[in-house]
């Protein structure tokens, strides 16, 4: 959670993006919460 107004807020959601994007959040994902099924947005990176 960001604050309201907080500056950074828009530097954290590019790093997010980014992160989705080049496929890093299907890695986490993957390790970390594979109890959780993946949503089929992230199936076509490869998970």
């Amino acid at each position: 959670m960001v604050r309201e107004g907080d500056e950074r807020k828009e530097q954290i959601d590019g790093v997010i993006e980014d992160m989705v994007l080049d496929g890093e959040w299907v890695k986490i994902k993957s390790d970390y919460f594979e109890a959780v099924p993946l949503s089929e947005i992230f199936r076509e990176k490869g998970a």
